[in-house]
């Protein structure tokens, strides 16, 4: 196959050169296939197709043409067999469209791209294949300095809200800013040399960029609009924490996991974009809250940051390598793409949402995703038709859910135990739990909401597990009926507390887990709760059981706001588990452990979690007797922050796709 690649003259367009050559590298055939790259100028796109053909030479009638950014009126170009886009939806103007519409296949970037330009171009087939940045050789090793970087280019980065906020806040520690003297109204004379912002003027290599960024362990990245966001990505990349705007698609590579948001004030309309200029007083309280944060803290988010980087990057060129397999199908540009093809990979709330706008719902089938787990083997689960951005969209996306809970059922949850799943939902650590147990064991899982229980009595039968109890009612303190309130677009996220912005509500049973366990005599071996904020009235239902010894090895959420939000609070808890005399840990996402007490859950809920409402770990509780599990968390904590290895795990066991039709 002959490849031609299209781009403009653009260093950020350059990086997207730079990755996609590497994802479509290990996929070409020294012998069989070659490849060429064409920078063009940005005015390029309105040139006659005269003077394109004049200033750009080929040299050969390729087959497939990528046009990163730009396309142009050449006619050598646009007979390719496969012309494939690859767009920035802000810089699509009316220039480009017009000759974006001969592409008949498009490769988006971000969710954003795709939701703005599928309806737009009804004749080409959309592939959702994300994208990543060059992994560079260094990290971040202080969180204490912050940086903020306008580019070389590109400077809509809010900088003069970022500017006006620092210097009215002397308080503040330095602030180092990195532009390029001509492209932005700013000079060094405009900084005072006593003031806490230090700048640096001048043009800076990618090599040189990010030796200099990995100095400073926070970086505000308050981009307006991103194409992509190789500038957030390198910040990722670096393992920093990151500051950037609660807006699409900044918002889709930082969540309040990984770094931190800041909301917009104003929008203003770019093309197919948008700009989103920060709230100033929203940006004062960000940077103040994470002066608060202990330098652990921060280091936490730039962990999590990082572990996101190499997880989309993997993902990315898997995406890329089936996209690529497409083009080499001779058949498939002969073909009229079907509303069908043109969602491939997309989550479930994507499909759904473009489903909707191209009203071809009839065609959208149910997704089946195939995955297959070292030590447990290959599984099936039938993913929420409904809109989840949660559960069903990690499965789909090819990631392991909560690999920090599953590897510690890996190593709780023996041959022959009982394992109780308390918010059971779709069934995924069900499945799994029922694999871990084996034939001689027993699972009990508990799940209020009717549409998750029908997804997970449908996994049951798909992974053959016989050996599952299924108990479709809540748990609670007591036995009576309650109201379960329901999440619009995370089915996992469904609450028994009123919450404003779920109007959907379900009456359901709930019932003490002391009284429905008189069903079920024999001792209980591992409980995993994961109830959004019902943990404590749980655990009060379910004392009597906890009395017994050895304690069961368990695992619940820890969600001060959930908590709250349903009437409880962090003292409650701590109330319930200082009786059991247990070793507390807490678990993270990225793998690493860390030793606590409720007195420590008190005063982590009033500082650390108190800061962001969405922000929660998991708690391990165990028996002091318990010599493996106790082992396994101090291990953990002692070998750093890839404890357990997790990530490396996750990775290897990965041996998994999703089918999505």
């Amino acid at each position: 196959m002959k490849i031609a690649v299209i781009l403009s003259d653009s260093p950020g367009c350059k990086h997207d050169l730079q990755v996609v050559q590497s994802a479509l590298a290990p996929l070409l055939n020294e012998d069989r296939d070659s490849i060429i790259s064409i920078s063009v100028p940005w005015a390029a796109r309105n040139w006659r197709r005269g003077i394109v053909e004049r200033k750009i030479t080929i040299g050969f009638d390729p087959d497939c043409v990528f046009f990163i950014e730009v396309v142009v009126n050449h006619s050598t170009l646009l007979k390719a067999r496969h012309r494939v886009l690859i767009p920035n939806p802000e810089y699509i103007d009316d220039a480009i469209l017009t000759l974006a519409g001969q592409c008949n296949h498009v490769w988006h970037k971000s969710r954003l791209s795709f939701d703005r330009l599928a309806p737009t171009f009804l004749s080409a087939k959309h592939t959702l294949v994300g994208f990543t940045s060059c992994d560079p050789s260094t990290r971040v090793t202080s969180y204490t300095s912050f940086i903020h970087a306008i580019g070389n280019v590109f400077t809509h980065r809010n900088t003069s809200t970022v500017v006006q906020c620092w210097s009215a806040r002397p308080d503040w520690p330095n602030l180092h800013v990195l532009f390029h003297g001509g492209d932005l109204n700013l000079k060094l004379s405009d900084f005072r040399p006593d003031s806490n912002i230090h700048p640096k003027s001048g043009w800076l290599e990618i090599d040189a960029y990010l030796w200099l960024a990995g100095d400073h362990g926070i970086h505000l990245c308050t981009s307006e609009v991103e194409g992509f966001g190789h500038y957030i990505n390198e910040a990722r990349a670096l393992g920093a924490l990151v500051v950037t705007t609660d807006a699409p698609p900044m918002n889709e590579l930082v969540d309040n996991e990984c770094g931190v948001l800041v909301k917009p004030r104003t929008t203003i309309p770019m093309n197919f974009g948008t700009r989103f200029l920060i709230d100033p007083e929203d940006f004062a309280v960000t940077v103040d809250k994470i002066l608060q944060l202990e330098p652990r803290s921060r280091q936490r988010f730039g962990e999590a940051a990082r572990y996101r980087f190499e997880a989309e990057r993997g993902l990315f060129r898997e995406r890329v390598a089936e996209a690529f397999a497409d083009l080499r199908d001779p058949c498939s540009s002969a073909k009229q793409p079907t509303p069908r093809d043109r969602f491939r990979g997309l989550d479930d709330e994507y499909r759904f949402n473009s489903l909707l706008r191209l009203r071809v719902r009839r065609y959208r089938p149910s997704a089946i995703a195939n995955v297959s787990i070292k030590g447990i083997g290959k599984l099936r689960f039938a993913l929420h038709s409904l809109a989840d951005r949660w559960i069903s969209n990690s499965i789909a996306a090819g990631t392991l859910f909560e690999p920090h809970v599953l590897n510690f059922l890996r190593t709780a949850v023996r041959p022959g135990d009982t394992f109780l799943d308390i918010g059971g939902n779709i069934g995924w650590f069900t499945v799994i739990g029922s694999r871990l147990v084996g034939a001689d064991g027993k699972v009990l899982t508990f799940e209020p909401d009717p549409f998750n229980l029908r997804l997970l009595r449908q996994n049951l039968a798909l992974n053959d597990c016989s050996n599952v109890v299924v108990c479709p009612f809540a748990l609670g303190a007591k036995e009576d009926t309650v109201t379960l309130y329901r999440s619009i677009d995370n089915q996992g996220d469904h609450h028994l507390a009123a919450v404003a912005e779920q109007t959907e509500r379900i009456s359901v049973t709930q019932r003490a887990l002391d009284d429905v366990m008189t069903n079920h005599p024999g001792r209980i071996s591992v409980i995993k709760i994961d109830c959004q904020g019902a943990e404590v009235t749980i655990l009060r239902g379910m004392r009597a059981l906890l009395r017994t010894r050895p304690l069961p090895r368990m695992v619940i959420e820890f969600w001060p706001y959930g908590l709250q939000r349903c009437g409880v609070t962090v003292e409650d808890l701590a109330a319930e588990l200082t009786p059991l005399g247990a070793r507390l840990w807490l678990l993270y996402y990225d793998g690493t452990t860390e030793a606590t007490t409720p007195e420590d859950l008190i005063q982590r809920a009033a500082t650390y979690y108190a800061t962001d409402p969405d922000r929660q770990a998991d708690l391990a509780i165990l028996s002091p007797d318990d010599a493996v599990m106790v082992a396994a968390m101090e291990a953990a904590q002692l070998r750093g922050p890839r404890g357990w290895r997790w990530i490396t795990a996750v990775k290897s066991a990965m041996a998994s796709s999703y089918w999505p039709f």
